[in-house]
């Protein structure tokens, strides 16, 4: 077994990792929308006891709003569907939000 271990090559840790370069997309703004499904999913009955629905469906689709905007920034592309419509942002949100 020693010999195995002396064969192999030591990482180059200065040179990016290869599956880096693949998704270009900061993760952030999709950590955000999915900590805040998570939270209305375990505390529904108080929110809905507390009638923070308004609120809560305004931070969602806020959230939802910046991963979308990020995801498509990411990609180069202006926030459209590519069909000729100036914006599918809000028939997506409103499509999610129901």
């Amino acid at each position: 077994m020693g010999s195995l271990h002396r064969s192999l090559p030591a990482p180059d840790l200065h040179r990016p990792h290869p599956l880096r370069a693949i998704s270009p997309i900061p993760l952030a703004p999709i950590s955000r929308c999915s900590y805040g499904l998570v939270r209305v999913r375990e505390n529904a009955e108080s929110i809905a006891f507390y009638g923070g629905e308004d609120n809560e469906q305004r931070l969602l689709n806020a959230r939802l709003r910046a991963a979308v905007d990020n995801f498509l920034g990411a990609h180069g592309r202006d926030v459209g569907d590519g069909r000729g419509r100036a914006d599918a942002r809000p028939t997506m949100l409103k499509q999610v939000s129901i």
